[in-house]
């Protein structure tokens, strides 16, 4: 009997946790909602490429804003719709895509190899050419304050920089996280550094995080 009982709480628990997980869900004022609301992820980034040997790493430091939407319910899904350079009010980032028209870049600065300004794009970015980033809110782990907000594997950038032997390009892409956590005026979302991905050449880690608010005013939070 204390086996049965022991089966049934642990039955329970696990049942809870399920729930739990998938009850992740955006809130706005800190209640739930239909429906999707506008965002923005505003902040900088750290953007290293591991190349290893005599190169060592790349370092270049991005600030921007990243346009999107969170929808309502349980779930948590979001997207990232077009990347902005804050250096260049309104101005939406194209992409290296042959289709694309538009090829502004981000200008970002180099801090280790790359020299000056550097030109980052958004890859597979371009809500004009229906290229967005679908992202996902899950839980970490068991604590109720342990959220990740899960990257599709077709989101990355392409970089490109002068170096003292002549010109870099880079593409890297691959699914990545980052940790939320819920402040006053919105959700701060931050890269750790822990997920690498694939590039041109070497492997790609970003640092850094962004502070997300809704574009009309209130806030958005986080809730398991």
């Amino acid at each position: 009997m204390i086996g049965i009982a022991l089966a049934a709480v642990f039955a329970l628990a696990a049942m809870t946790a399920s729930s739990a997980f998938a009850a992740s869900e955006w809130l706005f004022e800190g209640a739930t909602f239909t429906g999707e609301l506008p965002v923005d992820w505003e902040g900088t980034l750290e953007l290293i490429n591991h190349q290893g040997g005599i190169v060592g790493d790349v370092i270049v430091d991005c600030s921007g804003l990243f346009e999107g939407t969170v929808s309502g319910g349980a779930g948590g899904a979001a997207t990232i719709t077009d990347a902005m350079d804050l250096s260049v009010p309104q101005m939406i980032a194209g992409t290296l895509d042959a289709t694309d028209p538009n090829k502004t870049p981000i200008s970002c600065e180099g801090l280790r190899i790359c020299e000056g300004l550097v030109e980052v794009w958004g890859d597979n970015l371009n809500l004009e050419l229906g290229s967005i980033w679908a992202l996902k809110l899950d839980l970490e782990g068991m604590e109720a304050t342990d959220y990740l907000v899960d990257f599709p594997t077709n989101s990355g950038y392409d970089m490109k920089c002068k170096t003292v032997i002549g010109t870099q390009e880079n593409l890297c892409e691959g699914l990545v996280s980052e940790l939320l956590t819920n402040e006053v005026g919105g959700v701060l979302a931050e890269f750790l550094g822990e997920d690498g991905f694939t590039c041109t050449m070497g492997v790609g880690l970003i640092i850094g995080g962004s502070l997300m608010a809704h574009t009309g005013g209130g806030t958005i939070s986080v809730s398991g």
